[in-house]
Parts: C-alpha cells; structure tokens; sequence
C-alpha cells in the first residue's frame, strides 16, 4: 500500500511541475527568437540545439521529432539530417549541449577564478540570473521522468553542480549536515528560480543577488 502511494505521489508531483513549466515557461520563445540560418541557407548544428531548447521549455518533449521541429525553423528535414544521423544522435547532442553550455562551461569559470569564496558565489548567482542559465532545467526535469537517458545526464549536472558549490561553501568552512544542506539549498533555489513567480518581485539588482548570497552563507550566530 506504502509502494502504491508513493508511486502516485511521484506522479502527481510530476504532473504539477510539468503544469508549472506550461504556466511559466511561455514566454521563453518570445525571448529567445529562433536562431537565423547559416548564409547557405542550412541550420547550423548550434541553432539547431539552441532552437531545440526554446520548443522544448515552450511544448515539451513531445514536440521535438524532425517533422514539427523542422516547421517550427520553417527548414526542411534535409538539414535536420545534415547535422544529426536520427533522432536518438539529435537527442543525445541536445543533451550534451545542455549539460555543457549550461553547467560545465560556468564550473570550469568558477574553478579557475581567484576571488574569495563569497564573491564567487555572487559571481555565479548573478550569472544565473542575467543569463537564465536555469530556464531550462525543469524542462529536462519533466522529460527525466520519462526517460532514462534524459534522466541520467540530469543526475549527472545536479551531480556536478552540487559538487563545486559544496566546496565553495566547504571553503567558506561550513561542515556536516550544516554543509550538505546549505549547498542542497543554495542548487535548488537557484535551479528552480524560473518557475517560482513572486507577486510585487521587486527588480533583481546585483544588491539584491548579493542579498541572497549572504542569506544562505551567514553563520547561526550572524
């Protein structure tokens, strides 16, 4: 009975954050207009992906096979075949261009700069937020749930993610459970950030970003 519960537990919540993507998520191809073609013509394989992400956090993954996706490029499935061999080769490029432009690119970044343990944070937070670097993660984290491919490179980012942040905040000399769940904090909230619309939000400047950042690295006794 526990097992069964459990099972519609998970599916309900899902179903919820899949309704959440649907609500907030729309506006993600009026702010990000499909990528222009190359002068011949042809897609390139990064406006491909980049397009790819914009029909996936606006539709989901359902629509994204060669014939709709083609369509919405208004291009031919000839140049979708010029750059992937099928639609599992598409799938698994779209995936590594997410997990690389998106995670691996800003870690490599935060791993090679030289400012103090709490600027780095900042620095990051406020990439986060100007670039949107999290307006697609509930999109992949929807289709996780149905695919275990997708699933995987999923637990592999929050993996990644998890593991520098909590050196950072190991750094700033945080340990034990104080340790594990700041850093657990700190991925969620800045993962989950374009899904959770505040009324009256007042404008997220870099003060209020530094703010945030001080509010999850102060001490008990702060």
């Amino acid at each position: 009975m526990d097992s069964q519960r459990n099972f519609v537990y998970e599916k309900v919540c899902t179903i919820l954050l899949c309704t959440l993507l649907g609500l907030f998520l729309m506006s993600v191809s009026e702010t990000n207009p499909m990528p222009k073609s190359s002068n011949d013509g042809r897609f390139d394989r990064a406006a491909w992906l980049l397009a790819a992400l914009n029909v996936l956090a606006r539709d989901g993954q359902a629509r994204l096979n060669v014939e709709k996706l083609a369509g919405k490029l208004g291009v031919t499935k000839g140049s979708f075949y010029y750059h992937f061999r099928n639609r599992q080769d598409f799938i698994e490029k779209l995936l590594a261009f997410w997990e690389e432009e998106f995670t691996q690119q800003q870690l490599r970044a935060l791993a090679a700069s030289k400012a103090p343990a709490h600027e780095r944070l900042f620095r990051l937070a406020v990439r986060v937020e100007r670039e949107q670097l999290n307006k697609f993660d509930t999109a992949f984290r929807c289709w996780a749930a149905q695919d275990t491919l997708v699933a995987k490179v999923v637990r592999r980012v929050d993996a990644a993610r998890f593991t520098a942040i909590k050196a950072i905040f190991a750094e700033i000399g945080f340990t034990g459970v104080d340790l594990i769940e700041r850093t657990r904090i700190f991925v969620l909230f800045h993962s989950s950030l374009s899904i959770v619309q505040v009324p009256d939000e007042s404008p997220v400047t870099d003060d209020l970003i530094r703010e945030r950042v001080r509010f999850f690295t102060q001490s008990r006794g702060d």
